[in-house]
């Protein structure tokens, strides 16, 4: 049965019709503000959550929201491949983020502690930067890096070089939330 699920999914979005009042002429930056959203990293107007009863305005809303706007845009501006990838991607994120603001408590402390690095500005600042910095890298290449064999190349050295920043801050949080103490 489970075999089934998977092809009657993607299928579903292949059938899926096409909206033709939708706006798609704007949709790179559409999609790029809705992954602002997700990613936390590079969007500077994002307030880490304190306590659980700010997890759903500041987390659950925002995400859920952005998952679905995601969907929206796939469904109406994207071909039918690109579309199933994306719908896969938005079905996975939005199962985990459903099961974050629907579950039970300890959940939301395990979240509230795994993010304890990131209510410190410097760290997220830190990563808002790093993020900031492999975008323009990733524009750099694609309008710089005409030979196709060098762009996956480039394009992996620049995401390593993000990792070297971002590693460190994540490391910390696991410290932190594993040892239970704040810095």
């Amino acid at each position: 049965m489970k075999i089934l699920i998977l092809p009657c999914f993607l299928l579903l979005i292949n059938l899926s019709k096409q909206d033709p009042s939708f706006d798609c002429s704007s949709f790179r930056n559409k999609l790029d503000a809705e992954g602002n959203i997700l990613f936390i990293a590079g969007d500077r107007s994002y307030i880490v959550p304190k306590t659980i009863q700010e997890i759903t305005p500041y987390y659950c809303d925002k995400h859920l929201a952005s998952l679905e706007n995601i969907r929206q845009l796939a469904r109406n501006c994207m071909k039918p491949f690109p579309r199933q990838i994306i719908g896969l991607a938005t079905y996975g994120a939005r199962q985990e983020v459903k099961s974050l603001c629907k579950g039970p408590v300890e959940g939301k402390q395990e979240f509230l502690a795994n993010t304890i690095c990131f209510r410190n500005n410097t760290n997220l600042n830190r990563m808002h930067d790093a993020m900031d910095k492999l975008i323009l890298e990733f524009e750099v290449i694609r309008d710089n890096v005409h030979n196709e064999s060098l762009k996956i190349p480039h394009i992996c050295c620049s995401y390593f070089k993000f990792l070297e920043v971002s590693i460190p801050v994540l490391f910390i949080s696991l410290l932190i939330s594993l040892t239970g103490l704040e810095k």
